[in-house]
């Protein structure tokens, strides 16, 4: 009997950076390649090229999941877009699920402490916490002291 050889299909990660007629677009993926005189892991971009399904849109700067095809589409087109990772513009804070850019939230700030935290979007109460830590500190010592011979 022979044996079915299944084709293995490679998943790569890419950021979006040109997007062409025709639902294609041009993605960069990082490969990294070692120079065996330094040997030193040095990163070398590879350009692909993207088949796009037609119910989902893509910018620059998109971070996205893709695939190598079995079979080419055309004479570039050797992958097709598998998953959008992250879209440009809508990056979301894994602690506490808020849209953010950089180091600010783009929620409305109400309330902002002299450390720059934004205490009424969280809805944390500060006075309550240090006065928590303060009670805390208070039986900490308290029971250290009953301890210790005086």
């Amino acid at each position: 009997m022979a044996q079915q050889v299944v084709p293995k299909l490679r998943l790569l990660l890419g950021q979006v950076f040109g997007k062409t007629v025709d639902r294609t677009a041009k993605v960069k993926v990082l490969n990294l390649e070692l120079d065996e005189y330094v040997m030193k892991y040095f990163n070398k971009p590879k350009v692909c090229y993207v088949h796009v399904d037609e119910g989902k849109e893509l910018k620059a700067g998109d971070v996205v999941l893709i695939q190598e095809l079995p079979v080419p589409r055309s004479k570039l087109i050797h992958h097709s877009l598998e998953k959008i990772v992250y879209e440009v513009g809508r990056t979301v804070d894994p602690v506490t699920g808020r849209r953010c850019t950089y180091f600010s939230y783009l929620d409305a700030v109400k309330d902002t402490d002299v450390q720059g935290t934004d205490e009424t979007a969280q809805g944390i109460n500060m006075e309550q916490i240090r006065k928590d830590i303060n009670q805390l500190e208070m039986k900490g010592d308290s029971q250290l002291n009953e301890g210790t011979p005086v």
